[in-house]
């Protein structure tokens, strides 16, 4: 449970929210990864996140996969607010 944990010990960044605004959430990624934001970072960043990304699990993943995964992690999907 991450409530146990210090707050400056953990970050809880959604993966579609850096994807939609990554211009937002990096440089509070780095931060927190105590990691500088250099122009080679930024351009990086713009170059590889693309927000339409955010659900190409659904077609790389086989359906049983898919299901796996979700049979593994949906306690903690939940507790986040998404919906199974």
């Amino acid at each position: 449970d991450l409530q146990q944990l210090p707050p400056d010990s953990w970050l809880e960044l959604r993966y579609e929210d850096l994807l939609k605004n990554h211009k937002k959430f990096l440089p509070e990624l780095l931060s927190f990864a105590q990691l500088s934001q250099s122009k080679e970072v930024t351009t990086l960043a713009n170059q590889i996140i693309q927000a339409d990304r955010s659900f190409n699990w659904q077609q790389t993943l086989s359906p049983e996969q898919a299901k796996e995964i979700e049979a593994q992690t949906a306690t903690l999907l939940t507790d986040l607010g998404y919906n199974l």
